[in-house]
């Protein structure tokens, strides 16, 4: 619940309320959304995480996933699923380590590479 505060308090702050909502469900109970970005913090697997938040994507949209260190093997853990589903997945690093966030990217593979909506 804390999160969703904090994360409330930043869109209003940032006057993003038009076009961002902050939902705190679990990704397999949402229905009739679907979003530009959707995001997850360390929740689950690479690969659960696509099979609960992929299907909230809208066209031309993305996945950002708050990950761990063991990003770069979570994403080969899940080629598989990537090829089936013609999906691409990137490791984005923000900051530096120990104290850096790293972010997978997951976009539609049938877009030019990194061309997701809004980039």
């Amino acid at each position: 619940a804390r999160r969703c505060e904090f994360l409330q308090e930043a869109v209003d702050k940032l006057g993003l309320a038009y076009r961002v909502t902050v939902r705190r469900d679990r990704a397999e109970s949402v229905t009739g959304l679907l979003a530009e970005v959707v995001t997850a913090r360390a929740v689950a697997p690479l690969p659960k995480l696509i099979g609960w938040g992929w299907p909230l994507v809208a066209p031309g949209g993305q996945m950002l996933l708050l990950k761990g260190e063991q990003a770069e093997a979570e994403i080969s853990a899940a080629a598989a699923l990537l090829r089936k589903k013609n999906l691409v997945a990137s490791r984005l690093a923000v900051g530096e380590p120990p104290n850096g966030i790293t972010v997978i990217r997951v976009v539609d593979g049938r877009l030019s590479p990194g061309k997701a909506k809004d980039d």
